[in-house]
C-alpha cells in the first residue's frame, strides 16, 4: 500500500515527457519565417538601402511586386523617387497598380516628380498617371518638380497638360516653389505657363513680390516673360516703392544773367570770326521773350506759332521796322530767330534694391544750359549763319522755364 503514491507522479513525468516530444515534433515540421523565401522578400527596404541589384534579383525570383510598407509605399513608388529605371519597367510590366497613393497621398508620379529622372517620369506619365494628381496637401507633380528644380520633368509635365496655375493648401504654385528655391530657367518657364503673377500665397506674397525681394528683376523683366506677359515691366514698377533723391537740389535759375551770358558768348564767336559785336536792342527783346514765353506755355517748339506768325511778324506786331537798308541799293527785309529747348534736368539714374526703386536726379546749372545752347547753334548751318552774319548789328534775347524743367531759348537778329 506504501507504494502506491509514486506510482502517481511517475505517470505524470511520462505524460509531460510525450506531450514535450509531440511539441519539438511539430516545431521541426515548420515552414521557414516568411522574410526568407523569395515571395515575401521586403523589396521596398531593398531599395530603400540603395540595393537596386538586390530587389531587381528578389522580383525575377518571384518577390511580391505589391508590397507594401507601413506607410502605404509601393516599391514602384520607392523605384521612381530613387531613379531606377530597371526595377520600375519590370514591375510596369507586372501590371502593379500605378494608382495607388501612400505616405502623404502621393503616388507613383508624384515620386516620379520629385526624384527627378526624365524617363520614369514620362514612364508614369504614357501609363496613364494624371498630370494633375493632387496629394493630401494638395500638391501637383509639377510643383513637387519645381521644388525641386528638375526642369526637364517641369518640361514634360507642363507638355502633359500639367496645369501651372494650381495651387496647394497654402496657396502655393509652381512658380512661387521655383522662385524661393532660385530657380531661374525654371523661373522663366513657369512664368510663361502661369496666367496670374500677381496671385498671392498665404502669407501674401506674390511672384512679383518674391522676384523683388531675392533681387532678381532680370529674371521676370526679359524677352521670354514679356512675350507671355507683355505688361510685366508695367506690372512690377507699380509694385516698387519709389524713393527719389536730390528732388530738392534743383539749383533755381537765373534767367536774367542766362540772359546777359548768353549776349556775350554770342559775341564772343563774332569777335572771333573778326565781326561787329551784336548790340542789345529792348523792343527786339520783347519779340524773343514773348516767343520763349509762349513756346513755354502752349508746348511746342518752331520759328512759326500756332497762330502761324514768323519772327518778322511778330516782330512787325509790336511795331518793330523789320526793313533795313545795308548799302546805296541793298535792302535787308525781315529778322533772323535762333531758338534752343532743353530741360535743366540733366537726368536721373535708377537703382533697383528688392522692392524699392531709388531715382538720384542731376540738375544743369544757367551756365551749362547756354554753353549748350550756344554749341548746338554753331553746329547748325541755320542758326550758324544768324550768328555769323555781317549784316546783323543788334539782337534781341529771351528765356523761359516751361514743363517739366524745360528751358526755352529765343535770339532774334536784325
Amino acid at each position: 500500500m506504501s507504494q502506491f503514491p509514486l506510482i502517481r507522479p511517475l505517470a505524470l513525468c511520462l505524460l509531460l515527457a510525450l506531450l514535450l516530444q509531440c511539441r519539438q515534433g511539430h516545431d521541426l515540421d515548420a515552414p521557414k519565417a516568411k522574410k526568407d523565401t523569395p515571395q515575401n522578400t521586403e523589396v521596398i527596404d531593398l531599395i530603400n538601402d540603395n540595393q537596386p541589384e538586390e530587389a531587381l534579383a528578389a522580383l525575377q525570383a518571384g518577390a511580391d511586386p505589391r508590397q507594401t510598407n507601413r506607410f502605404g509605399d509601393t516599391a514602384l513608388m520607392w523605384a521612381a523617387a530613387k531613379g531606377y529605371r530597371d526595377i520600375v519597367d519590370l514591375l510596369l510590366s507586372k501590371k502593379v497598380d500605378i494608382h495607388h497613393t501612400g505616405s502623404y497621398g502621393r503616388n507613383a508620379l508624384h515620386w516620379a516628380a520629385h526624384g527627378g529622372d526624365s524617363y520614369i517620369l514620362q514612364q508614369m506619365l504614357d501609363a496613364g498617371l494624371d498630370p494633375n494628381s493632387n496629394d493630401e496637401r494638395l500638391k501637383t507633380p509639377l510643383a513637387l518638380a519645381a521644388q525641386r528644380g528638375h526642369l526637364k520633368n517641369c518640361e514634360a509635365l507642363l507638355k502633359a497638360g500639367a496645369d501651372a496655375n494650381l495651387r496647394d493648401m497654402d496657396g502655393e504654385s509652381p512658380l512661387i516653389w521655383a522662385i524661393r528655391n532660385e530657380f531661374r530657367e525654371l523661373v522663366v518657364l513657369l512664368a510663361c505657363a502661369t496666367r496670374d503673377l500677381t496671385h498671392t500665397n498665404s502669407e501674401g506674397e506674390s511672384a512679383i513680390n518674391m522676384i523683388l525681394q531675392l533681387d532678381r528683376r532680370p529674371w521676370l523683366v526679359n524677352s521670354e516673360v514679356q512675350s507671355c506677359h507683355p505688361q510685366i515691366e508695367s506690372i512690377i514698377e507699380k509694385t516698387y516703392n519709389l524713393r527719389e533723391t536730390n528732388l530738392n537740389k534743383q539749383p533755381e535759375l537765373d534767367l536774367a544773367a542766362m540772359k546777359i551770358a548768353l549776349h556775350q558768348a554770342i559775341n564772343k564767336v563774332r569777335r572771333k570770326h573778326n565781326l561787329v559785336p551784336l548790340g542789345e536792342d529792348a523792343t527786339l527783346d520783347k519779340v524773343a521773350l514773348g516767343h520763349s514765353r509762349d513756346m513755354a506755355a502752349q508746348d511746342f517748339f518752331n520759328h512759326v506759332n500756332p497762330a502761324g506768325k514768323s519772327p518778322s511778324d511778330r516782330a512787325q506786331e509790336i511795331g518793330y521796322n523789320t526793313r533795313k537798308q545795308v548799302s546805296d541799293t541793298e535792302f535787308l527785309e525781315g529778322i533772323g530767330e535762333n531758338i534752343f529747348m532743353m530741360s535743366q534736368s540733366a537726368g536721373s539714374s535708377t537703382l533697383y534694391d528688392k522692392q524699392e526703386k531709388l531715382v538720384q536726379r542731376s540738375w544743369h546749372e544757367g551756365d551749362q544750359l547756354v554753353r549748350e545752347a550756344v554749341e548746338s547753334w554753331m553746329a547748325s548751318p541755320g542758326h550758324r549763319e544768324n550768328i555769323l552774319k555781317p549784316g546783323y548789328r543788334r539782337s534781341g534775347i529771351g528765356l523761359a522755364i516751361g514743363k517739366n524743367h524745360y528751358v526755352y531759348f529765343t535770339q532774334n537778329f536784325f
